[in-house]
């Protein structure tokens, strides 16, 4: 998936939401993105404000629970794990929580 499709589904205020909660609902293949997407799809979060949702989305995505991760690139991948560790140091939360 790519990250308008990823982003419509997980904020509610996006014009796109229902469709693309049906879409995930109905949908049963594996999906598929990638370490570029994620990144993007965390950075455009964080820009519209949606620090909690983005770390939410980050854990589950990088756990692959949501979608099978393909790494494009490890400074990339650095940068996700980085995001997500200082994300839950600064809220105060538990990576395992």
């Amino acid at each position: 998936m790519d990250t308008g499709a990823w982003f419509a589904s997980f904020v509610p205020t996006d014009a796109d939401h229902a469709v693309a909660r049906a879409w995930l609902v109905r949908n049963q293949a594996p999906l598929l993105t990638t370490d570029y997407v994620i990144d993007e799809l965390l950075t455009l979060m964080r820009m519209r404000g949606e620090n909690r949702r983005a770390l939410r989305v980050g854990q589950s995505l990088l756990d692959q629970g949501l979608a099978e991760l393909h790494l494009v690139s490890p400074t990339t991948s650095v940068r996700l794990g980085v995001f997500i560790g200082s994300s839950l140091i600064s809220s105060g939360a538990s990576p395992t929580a």
